[in-house]
């Protein structure tokens, strides 16, 4: 099926480009809610669910999602020798996730009607998108990749949650929007971000260094994917004072991986490099996990607040976003696999933002709070809003190359 227009020339373009506008708008509004609580009479946004829950969703399945289905609907193929999707499959997904998280972002402020539309369109776009995907799984046959089952354990882990905050917007329990949302990143972005490094970080090293030793044992993977189901498991059963052992076990996994992946010998080139440094914080946060709950467990009290899910959201997700996105966008339009200087100051900035952002955590209640927290939120639109620039006009413009797709 040919079409004259690029954007939807392969089926990277148009998520990619959902993706980048979603990052763009999903943080000028969280930008625009502390404004209104830091310095507006009355506040800008007044959501129709606590800030923290529509923030999440507008990241997790809007930004996040979106790229992640870019991702996946270009690799699921490749990784088990079978035809790239026809188009005629993937756009009803992208049609619905335009819709959805259009009228999500509108419901966040315009009402609960409004939310729950969007996140039931969400969810109708998160299931169409992902039932190819399947479709591919299944006649793989003798071809399918492990890597592909797991991920689309976490695929099934995102529709979940999408329906079960949609239950608790329904039913007004934010208790249940707030375990869908944690279900979205232990239970959906977690598996999948764990899996696509396991497969394509040590792949991609050794395109760059030949000589390089491709080790990826599925026991380490196996630790982080069983750690982040016992941190639900246990966090929901509220045994969260001993959600460390699920967080050591799964830091454990993550740790050797990135260590065996010798990202001292991998520092450059710079795509390669930011690569390594996205995996570096998925240990780090796991034991900041583990320190939060072992506090919690001799003191009864929650110390840090968001600061560990914000070393993993922001410096594993977040990271690693910009660094495969990057190197997806210019791989799959012609261009060289180089990350430009501009871009790298980019993944500087967002190692920055994490520190922010924690900072901000530790301060939450006082003046530096609020100043941190924002300081981030700008930060962040400032990451989205360069980064968008820079690669948007990829995904509506032919190929460099002057090559199909």
């Amino acid at each position: 099926m040919s079409s004259p227009l690029p954007v939807v020339a392969a089926v990277h373009r148009p998520w990619f480009l959902l993706g980048v506008i979603s990052a763009v708008l999903s943080m000028a509004w969280w930008l625009l809610f502390w404004l209104g609580v830091g310095f507006a009479p009355q506040q800008l946004i007044a959501p129709a669910v606590p800030p923290g829950h529509a923030h999440g969703l507008l990241m997790s399945h809007g930004l996040f999602g979106f790229f992640i289905f870019g991702f996946l609907s270009t690799v699921f193929p490749k990784w088990q020798r079978q035809p790239a999707l026809d188009r005629a499959a993937w756009l009803p997904g992208v049609v619905l996730g335009v819709l959805g998280f259009a009228l999500t972002l509108v419901g966040t402020v315009a009402g609960r009607a409004c939310l729950g539309a969007g996140v039931g369109l969400l969810a109708l776009s998160h299931a169409a998108a992902s039932l190819p995907l399947v479709r591919v799984f299944v006649q793989a046959g003798e071809h399918r990749a492990l890597h592909a089952w797991v991920s689309l354990l976490g695929l099934a882990g995102g529709q979940l949650a999408l329906l079960a905050f949609l239950v608790g917007l329904v039913q007004g329990d934010t208790v249940w929007t707030g375990r869908a949302l944690d279900a979205s990143v232990w239970a959906f972005l977690l598996p999948i971000y764990a899996t696509v490094c396991h497969r394509m970080v040590p792949f991609f090293s050794r395109c760059v260094y030949p000589d390089y030793e491709l080790r990826r044992p599925w026991w380490p993977l196996a630790l982080i994917v069983g750690g982040a189901a016992g941190h639900l498991a246990l966090t929901w059963s509220g045994a969260a004072a001993w959600a460390w052992t699920a967080h050591v076990a799964a830091a454990v996994g993550a740790g050797w991986l990135a260590v065996a992946w010798r990202p001292w010998q991998c520092r450059r080139p710079a795509l390669l490099g930011s690569l390594h440094l996205g995996f570096a914080w998925l240990p780090v946060s796991l034991l900041l996990f583990a320190a939060q709950s072992l506090a919690l467990a001799s003191t009864g009290r929650l110390i840090a607040a968001r600061a560990p899910l914000h070393a993993l959201t922001i410096g594993m997700f977040g990271t690693l976003m910009v660094a495969m996105v990057t190197r997806v966008s210019r791989g799959h339009s012609g261009r060289s696999l180089e990350m430009s200087a501009p871009v790298q100051g980019l993944v500087v900035l967002v190692q920055g933002i994490v520190l922010v952002r924690i900072a901000g955590e530790l301060l939450a209640g006082g003046p530096g709070g609020l100043h941190a927290t924002l300081a981030a939120a700008g930060l962040w639109l400032l990451v989205a809003g360069a980064w968008a620039a820079i690669h948007g006009p990829m995904y509506w413009t032919p190929r460099a190359d002057g090559r199909p797709g």
